[in-house]
């Protein structure tokens, strides 16, 4: 069990939800990250009033209320965290050892300031290779099974959203191939964790679970788009297979991945028929044709993040 600090604890007060029923909104992590930068450390907000959180950041007195009101939540956090505890899971704060520093300088002000994961995080120091793509129509077990088996052989872990679809087919191809996988997930952490092939992973070690939302926190298809950010933004490259249409939160996910360059190497099938996929080669991704001519064994594929994903 990790050891939370005041920055952490500060971090988590500010931007969780905490209860389903907030009378005070949650700070955004654009909102974090803008407060983070004027006072470096928010462990330095805890106990103070309002007119001192105004003063301290600059902002005006109805954010330094909000601010102070989401400050008092420490009862509902500490609950927060004894659940976490008890199912086995982690909370991990931007400023924490183990947050993937991936995230902040990849993504900056839409990294997620808190994520709660479950299983090995020193899979996050791992070389990674996310696999994209959505279409209710196919099926991706021959993609998924040569993906996992070049990922096993390299030693790179398989990075999923772990959905229905392509996601929990490459999280399944991955267990078969005896490889490694972190799965940034869709629905609450407890929904999934304890499903049998993956519990199993998780706990012999081969396998991470990662969200941005909290364990029990509904499922909220908006967020779609940050899951396919991050998964980008964890991995030194991403495939992604099929995408039959320029809209949708995997469309912006990619294509705004693609702009910002959070993945070093965004790998896009080249197919006919694909509109997704043909518009994403247009604006500069790499086309591939078959899975074996993806960058597994390629050292230098991580432009400089090989050894860490905390360095």
């Amino acid at each position: 069990m990790l050891i939370h600090y005041d920055d952490a604890f500060a971090t988590m007060l500010l931007t969780l939800r905490l209860s389903p029923d907030n009378a005070v909104r949650p700070l955004t992590p654009r909102e974090f990250h803008r407060v983070n930068k004027k006072i470096t450390y928010p462990g330095r907000l805890l106990g103070l009033n309002v007119d001192d959180v105004a003063r301290e950041l600059g902002e005006k007195e109805e954010f330094a209320y909000r601010v102070v009101s989401l400050m008092s939540r420490m009862v509902p956090l500490s609950l927060l965290l004894e659940q976490c505890q008890a199912s086995g899971l982690e909370a991990i704060a931007l400023c924490e050892e183990y947050y993937p520093m991936r995230l902040w300088t990849r993504l900056g002000n839409d990294a997620p300031p808190v994520l709660f994961s479950c299983g090995n995080l020193e899979l996050l120091k791992e070389r990674g290779a996310a696999a994209l793509g959505v279409s209710a129509k196919r099926d991706f077990t021959h993609e998924a099974r040569e993906f996992a088996h070049l990922a096993a052989e390299n030693q790179v872990v398989v990075c999923t959203d772990g959905s229905e679809g392509l996601g929990e087919t490459f999280q399944r191809a991955a267990d078969e191939a005896d490889g490694r996988v972190i799965s940034f997930l869709a629905e609450p952490l407890l929904q999934r964790v304890y499903q049998p092939g993956f519990a199993e992973m998780i706990a012999t070690g081969r396998a991470l679970a990662l969200s941005a939302r909290e364990p029990e926190e509904p499922f909220d298809p908006g967020r779609a788009r940050e899951r396919g950010m991050c998964l980008c933004a964890l991995s030194d490259f991403a495939a992604l297979y099929c995408l039959e249409r320029t809209e949708g939160p995997l469309w912006d996910a990619a294509s705004t991945a693609l702009s910002i360059k959070a993945v070093p190497r965004l790998h896009v099938r080249a197919e006919e028929g694909l509109s997704g996929n043909t518009a994403l080669i247009s604006r500069g991704a790499l086309p591939f044709h078959r899975t074996s001519e993806l960058p597994f064994s390629r050292p230098e594929m991580v432009d400089g993040y090989q050894l860490s994903f905390l360095s």
